[in-house]
C-alpha cells in the first residue's frame, strides 16, 4: 500500500518527515517528494504551496508518478464555529468551496459547474480516522470544511461565508482542491486539519503561534492511522 499526505507549507509536513525511514527525495518540476516508510507502509510526503491551484497541481503529479491507494491533506485550519477551538482537530465529511459562485446558472453557493457542490470523505477512513483519535484521546469534530484563496480574518467575510454555510466548522486554503482531483481520479481521500485560528482580526498572529503545535498534533493522528490501516485490508 502507498500512502501519499499533502500539507501546504513546510511547518506542516516537517514533523512528518522527521519519523518516516529509509526515505529519498524526488524533485518533480518545482516540488520535492520524500517517500520512505512508515509502520512499513510506504508513504509519499510533500509540501503543496498555498492555495487552490498549488493543492491541485501537487495531488495531480502525486497521482501521476506514484499512483498512491490513499491520499491525506494534512495542515492547519482556522475554525468558523464555537464547536472547534485551537489545537481541536476538524475530520471533514466533506469540502466545499466558499469563494466560488455561478448561481447565476443555477448552480449552488460553492458549486463548479458540472461537479457536485460537496465532496465526500471517504467512509471507511472517515471511520478509521475517529477511531484513531479516540484511540490517542485527541479531541475532534466531524463536519463540514471550507476552501477558498483568501486567509479569512476579516468579521464581513466571516459572515458572509456563515450565511451561506451556516454548519460548516472550519476554513482553510486547499482541501476541497485534493477533494475535487481525488473525485476525478478516483481516489479515495481523508481530510485532518488541526485548529490554528478562529478566523478573527487577530487570526495571522494565532496562526504563527499555534501552527507547529497544530502540525504536530495532526502528526501523532496519522502515525496512529498508519499504524491501524491494516484494519482497511480486511
Amino acid at each position: 500500500m502507498k500512502i501519499g499526505i499533502i500539507g501546504a507549507i513546510k511547518k506542516e509536513i516537517v514533523f512528518l518527515i522527521k519519523i518516516i525511514r529509509q526515505y529519498h527525495i524526488k524533485k518533480i518540476e518545482n516540488y520535492k517528494f520524500y517517500s520512505g516508510y512508515l509502520h512499513d507502509i510506504n508513504v509519499i510526503i510533500l509540501k503543496s504551496g498555498i492555495g487552490k491551484v498549488s493543492a491541485s497541481i501537487v495531488t495531480t503529479l502525486l497521482i501521476s508518478y506514484y499512483n498512491p491507494d490513499i491520499i491525506i491533506n494534512i495542515g492547519s485550519a482556522g475554525s468558523i464555529s464555537p464547536l472547534l477551538n485551537i489545537k481541536n482537530i476538524i475530520i471533514p465529511n466533506k469540502t466545499c468551496y466558499h469563494d466560488v459562485d455561478v448561481s447565476i446558472f443555477n448552480y449552488s453557493i460553492g458549486q463548479i459547474p458540472l461537479y457536485p457542490r460537496f465532496f465526500f470523505i471517504n467512509t471507511q477512513l472517515l471511520a478509521l480516522a475517529k477511531l484513531c483519535m479516540l484511540n490517542i484521546n485527541c479531541t475532534f469534530k466531524e463536519g463540514l470544511i471550507l476552501t477558498g484563496d483568501s486567509f479569512v480574518y476579516k468579521k464581513k467575510s466571516l459572515l458572509s461565508i456563515l450565511n451561506n454555510f451556516p454548519s460548516a466548522l472550519a476554513i482553510d486554503m486547499e482541501s476541497t482542491s485534493i477533494t475535487q482531483v481525488c473525485y476525478i481520479f478516483k481516489k479515495p481521500v481523508l481530510i485532518l486539519r488541526s485548529i490554528s485560528d478562529c478566523a478573527n482580526k487577530y487570526a495571522h498572529l494565532s496562526f504563527n503561534k499555534h501552527i507547529e503545535e497544530a502540525s504536530y498534533r495532526v502528526t501523532l493522528v496519522i502515525e496512529e492511522i498508519i499504524k491501524n490501516i491494516s484494519i482497511l485490508k480486511k
